[in-house]
């Protein structure tokens, strides 16, 4: 799961299976930037302003949950209304609990460090 600012930075990534990959920063940087592209360009090509809420690729789905500040994307095998219910609820906490530095535009990340109790709550 990836916790990505409105601006593509990815504020907080997370294995929900225990999995990591020895490239995931890389994966972070370039997943956060290609979904805020994504979502921009589907905005201004179309009159309809709501956000993008899943990409899918054979094998896979990003499920993506959209907020004031940030958007949180899950990938799984196929989308799931249980799951997209957590991402919600999940999303609006973490906007709660964070929102003096999301409103300063924080850039180190580390900050965030202290979601892991929430993602815990939520994805466990």
């Amino acid at each position: 799961m990836y916790i990505i600012s409105n601006t593509g930075l990815t504020l907080y990534s997370q294995s929900l299976h225990g999995y990591q990959d020895e490239k995931q920063e890389e994966k972070e940087v370039l997943l956060g930037g290609a979904l805020s592209a994504i979502d921009s360009l589907m905005k201004e090509l179309s009159s309809d302003k709501e956000s993008l809420k899943e990409v899918k690729k054979e094998g896979y789905t990003i499920m993506i949950e959209e907020a004031n500040y940030v958007f949180l994307a899950v990938i799984t095998t196929q989308s799931h209304s249980i799951l997209r219910e957590k991402m919600q609820q999940f999303i609006g906490e973490f906007e709660g609990g964070f929102k003096e530095l999301l409103d300063i535009d924080v850039v180190d990340t580390k900050v965030f460090s202290p979601v892991k109790i929430l993602v815990d709550k939520y994805f466990e």
